[in-house]
């Protein structure tokens, strides 16, 4: 199967699943790409998990052999029935941060990570025995982490950042509707479009594309009929017989 990827509008591809996993242990293929099989419908690339290289199995301890005949080997069965009450089994976690693949990290490790801000809310982890990459506040193991941090750490992509043309196109849309009805609907339209764009590139961190839109509307209502009244007006004074007098 091959794969079209697109950042920012910009597309490239065809590419197959192995050239995409190269690119993303170079850290030139991230989960905040979008991704399409045909060109026409895509999805963050998040979705397709088999493009992105499989962190490697962490490697179990082995565990020494007592000599045979030795007096230890009378424990063997003790410490073979697996950890002691109150020690962790060994943990190797490994995450994504700003499009790299990092790791492997113990179980102490990534709780100092999480507290120093190291690894985000967001940011997707893997250990042996998972089936995919999660994100860290959806592990349950890890998200305990967050209770100890501030809220403004643990809220996740919850807040959306307004995009402040968006707002703009808006309220000149208003003013073009009563104040500024040339002025206010021609700006209100720039500032619709450019906002559309700005909301499109974000990938979801600005919002306000409900406002930009009706900024548009209301630009264009005002715009359209005074162009089509100016065009009328200057077609009736090109029309008209020269030397005609009123009166």
């Amino acid at each position: 199967m091959i794969y079209y990827i697109r950042l920012r509008g910009e597309e490239q591809g065809p590419f197959p699943a192995e050239q995409l996993q190269k690119l993303a242990a170079r850290g030139r293929f991230g989960r905040h790409y979008e991704v399409s099989t045909d060109g026409a419908h895509w999805s963050r690339a998040e979705n397709y998990p088999e493009l992105f290289p499989r962190p490697p199995a962490p490697v179990p301890r082995q565990k020494a052999q007592p000599e045979k005949g030795s007096e230890l080997s009378l424990a063997a069965p003790a410490e073979e029935a697996g950890p002691s009450d109150g020690e962790e089994p060994l943990v190797e976690w490994f995450y994504t941060h700003d499009n790299a693949e990092m790791g492997p990290l113990t179980g102490p490790q990534m709780r100092r990570a999480v507290e120093m801000g190291q690894v985000q809310p967001g940011d997707f982890v893997w250990s042996e025995g998972m089936n995919s990459w999660r994100k860290l506040q959806e592990v349950p193991e890890l998200a305990r982490l967050l209770g100890g941090l501030p809220a403004t750490a643990s809220a996740g992509p919850t807040g959306i950042t307004m995009a402040p043309l968006a707002v703009a196109s808006f309220v000149l849309g208003l003013l073009g509707m009563t104040v500024f009805p040339f002025l206010g609907s021609v700006l209100a339209i720039v500032f619709g479009h450019v906002a559309l764009r700005q909301v499109h590139a974000s990938q979801q961190k600005l919002g306000g594309k409900g406002l930009a839109i009706t900024g548009l509307v209301l630009g264009y209502l005002v715009l359209i009929p005074g162009v089509i009244v100016l065009i009328v007006f200057l077609a009736i004074i090109a029309l008209a017989p020269s030397g005609t007098t009123v009166g």
